[in-house]
């Protein structure tokens, strides 16, 4: 089946468009906040993927490639973020692109260039120990002109192997970073085409095989032999770019980067008959393409370029429903990329706040936001049953009194508010008031603050409980 979010998700995922003056943006928000931000402006030739570590005070970082830097972001305080170190790529480099953490050190790849070293054991005094040489990443290796070497991606499992992928022109390198992290040794080579991106789990990589425009589930656990054990082909797929295997290793979600290019979920438990069990594409998303894509516990996290961050709840693989949205029109930015190439490029979803890192490409820099869904307790099977929150307005358009009901899952706090299409606070109606679970009904007389009627025009009623926010749209008439 496929899936999208729909009127008939609502009550699985409740939609909040905020809308700020004409000249900013507006924002798409479902159950999902925006927590801070680090802007980027002198990045070349934009911002890339991101990923994340913990440092010996268990404070939390981001990693952030920027095309002509690596950027250390302390990110424990995300309404607060901290550039904590920048480490700059050689003047002959291009395109840093991925970036990867592992026991004190982070290893950042470029398009054309080395692969970074850095020891961020010290984040705020982050400093490059190392590298791969640009020379040695070709296919074959050594490169016949050295700065020809680069590489499109990098991973590394929880051995200790450094995948470098897409080296130019075709083969994935392997390194083990346990012999000696700062000058790894290459114990083994992959060559049966150009491969995109690679996640490996307990020995198994599942492949992102863009020349054989398909998935393969492939045996690494004797990194020297693998083994293919199988492969996913969908007819319509345009570019197998990335994907992510379960915790359980019983499914893999792939992403397609194509216009139109969407999500496939596969049942891999057998991976010699591997079959397709479902389909995602965002609403609306024929003209846009997913990127990448992290999965942890039931839910996955996407990268939708324009489209922001899209969470899934894949308790039921065969059913994915899309619980959680991100999305700021600002995102939709082309200046610095072309067609569906634009937007948000990457996530990471593994900080132990749980927090959500993103990184938009031209010139938002970092983003951290907060997906309400995954704090709740697990085995309930039914989402639309978790604390949140249903808003509605009536009669809308009103000209006169607005009766605002909101049904609340549980006991709490409650703020509600009225605001008009600039973003400002036309009317508080409830702040930080208790309410109990069940309905609750307010009305509004058209009247602001100071007691003044408000004009015709776009309003918003916001409600707020907790972590929960939702947002109904109002129009008032003469």
């Amino acid at each position: 089946m496929r899936c999208s979010f729909s009127a008939a998700a609502g009550s699985a995922a409740l939609l909040a468009i905020l809308s700020a003056d004409p000249a900013s943006s507006a924002v798409e928000a479902v159950d999902v906040t925006l927590l801070g931000s680090f802007p980027v402006t002198d990045y070349e030739p934009w911002v890339a993927d991101c990923w994340g570590f913990v440092d010996s005070q268990s404070r939390e970082f981001a990693l952030l490639p920027t095309g002509n830097s690596l950027r250390v972001l302390d990110v424990s305080d995300p309404s607060n973020i901290i550039e904590a170190s920048r480490i700059d790529a050689p003047p002959t480099a291009s395109d840093m692109k991925d970036t990867k953490y592992w026991n004190g050190y982070a290893y950042a790849n470029q398009e054309f260039g080395d692969i970074v070293i850095v020891d961020v054991s010290d984040p705020y005094n982050a400093t490059q120990v190392g590298a791969i040489p640009q020379g040695d990443l070709c296919s074959p290796s050594p490169c016949s002109f050295e700065f020809d070497g680069g590489a499109h991606n990098i991973y590394i499992d929880e051995r200790g192997y450094l995948f470098v992928l897409g080296v130019h022109w075709s083969s994935t390198l392997i390194y083990d970073l346990t012999v000696d992290p700062t000058d790894p040794p290459l114990v083994a080579t992959y060559n049966p085409g150009y491969i995109h991106d690679i996640h490996v789990q307990n020995g198994i990589a599942y492949v992102s095989s863009s020349s054989h425009g398909e998935w393969e589930v492939v045996d690494m656990s004797d990194v020297t032999n693998p083994q293919v054990l199988g492969s996913m082909a969908p007819a319509s797929v345009g570019y197998a770019h990335a994907g992510w295997a379960t915790e359980d290793g019983n499914y893999f979600i792939s992403a397609d980067e194509s216009a139109g290019g969407h999500a496939f979920i596969f049942d891999i438990s057998d991976p010699a008959n591997a079959f397709e069990v479902a389909e995602y594409q965002v609403a609306d998303g024929e003209g846009s393409s997913i990127h990448n894509i992290h999965i942890r516990g039931d839910f996955v996290y996407i990268s939708y370029y324009e489209k922001g961050l899209r969470v899934l709840d894949i308790s039921d693989p065969t059913n994915p429903v899309e619980v959680g949205a991100y999305r700021d029109d600002a995102w939709d930015n082309d200046s610095c990329s072309f067609s569906v190439y634009r937007g948000i490029w990457g996530v990471y979803a593994f900080a132990p706040s749980g927090n959500i890192y993103v990184s938009e490409m031209c010139g938002g820099g970092l983003h951290v936001l907060d997906f309400g869904g995954d704090d709740e307790p697990a085995g309930i099977d039914d989402y639309g049953q978790f604390d949140r929150i249903q808003l509605s307005v009536s009669p809308n358009p009103s000209v006169s009194d607005t009766a605002i009901r909101a049904r609340f899952e549980q006991d709490g706090v409650a703020t509600l508010r009225v605001f008009d299409a600039n973003g400002r606070i036309v009317r508080t109606l409830a702040q930080a008031e208790a309410v109990d679970a069940g309905l609750r009904t307010w009305e509004w007389d058209g009247r602001d603050e100071l007691g003044s009627e408000a004009p015709a025009g776009i309003y918003y009623v916001k409600a707020e409980q907790g972590r929960r926010t939702v947002s109904s749209k109002l129009v008032r008439l003469d």
